[in-house]
Formats: structure tokens, sequence, C-alpha cells
């Protein structure tokens, strides 16, 4: 089995959110973050507007290796 280290892991995720953002801007639309315990809206020119506390929560993996099963 192929072992995924977090390292790459958080690689993908930055070059999926640079991708998504990009779009989300070239297609003239809004995005939600989470900034400082906010749910913050995010439209195409940059302004951000507070909506709320989000319903979810953030964790942290320390893991520094994934053993994925089935492959």
């Amino acid at each position: 089995m192929e072992e995924i280290r977090l390292k790459d892991i958080r690689k993908a995720q930055r070059n999926a959110r640079r991708k998504a953002l990009r779009r989300n801007r070239a297609l003239g639309l809004s995005y939600l973050k989470v900034k400082d315990s906010q749910l913050v809206s995010v439209d195409p020119k940059g302004k951000e507007t507070i909506i709320g506390t989000p319903h979810f929560g953030m964790k942290r993996i320390s893991q520094k290796r994934f053993k994925l099963n089935g492959r």
C-alpha cells in the first residue's frame, strides 16, 4: 500500500484552493471561508462580509503519515 504524507495532502489542498479561487473570480462568483472563527462571504472584487459563526468546527491533523485502505 502506498502511504500519503501530510505534506502531500497540504500541497494538494493548497493547489485546489488556488484553482477554485481563480475560477470563482473569473466567473464572477462569491465564495465562503472561515476567518477568525467567523463565516465570511467574499465577493469577486474581494469585499468580505461576515455572515456569522459556522455550524461546523475545524480539526487539526497532527499525523505525518496516513494509510488508505483498499489501495
